[in-house]
């Protein structure tokens, strides 16, 4: 194999080899450099071919109050989030046309408050619905198969009692609602 930037240079056989056994055998995020940035990444169903640029997914730290109700809008992101309170018929209503994990419902007395809006922090945990025990984030991540580049970019919406919504994945226990709920 040749590539044909800058100098020419030659993938001698061995260092193809090498790649071949990342790609058949490797870990998921594992990476092997072909030339001068190049590199080979082995993704959950994929074998990726990149330049590589310095902090081309540089994790982001962000942390904002989120407006309740109101929009709050997460830069870092490009990314608004918008809350609403509804009441039960309203909630019956459109809970019906919600098809995907983008758009929670929470009983509003059970919450605690402020609610802030973060990424993710080494050792975080959840209870997730309809789940016994917390679960980390982390395995969270894992088992959805979310790549590793991406999941410093995964909103969470957090509460002084603990994270409520891994937005785009799953819900808490934490104000979950119940027949008795009002305000939503």
């Amino acid at each position: 194999v040749v590539f044909l930037k800058g100098n020419s240079q030659e993938l001698g056989s061995d260092r193809l080899s090498d790649l071949m056994e990342l790609m058949k055998r490797g870990r998921v995020g594992a990476e092997g450099e072909i030339k001068e940035g190049l590199i080979a990444r082995k993704g959950y169903d994929s074998f990726i071919l990149e330049w590589k640029e310095k902090d081309l997914f540089a994790p982001v730290s962000f942390k904002y109050s989120l407006a309740l109700p109101g929009t709050t809008f997460i830069p870092e992101l490009s990314l608004e989030l918008k809350g609403e309170l509804l009441s039960k018929d309203e909630y019956l209503f459109r809970k019906q046309e919600v098809s995907d994990n983008f758009q929670a419902f929470f009983d509003w007395e059970k919450l605690s408050f402020p609610l802030m809006v973060r990424n993710r922090c080494s050792g975080d945990r959840f209870k997730p619905l309809g789940m016994m025990g917390s679960k980390k984030i982390k395995k969270l991540f894992i088992d959805e198969k979310v790549p590793l580049e991406e999941r410093s970019y995964v909103p969470l919406i957090d509460s002084p009692e603990g994270i409520i919504w891994v937005v785009g994945y799953r819900q808490s226990e934490l104000g979950k609602i119940e027949e008795k709920t009002k305000k939503i």
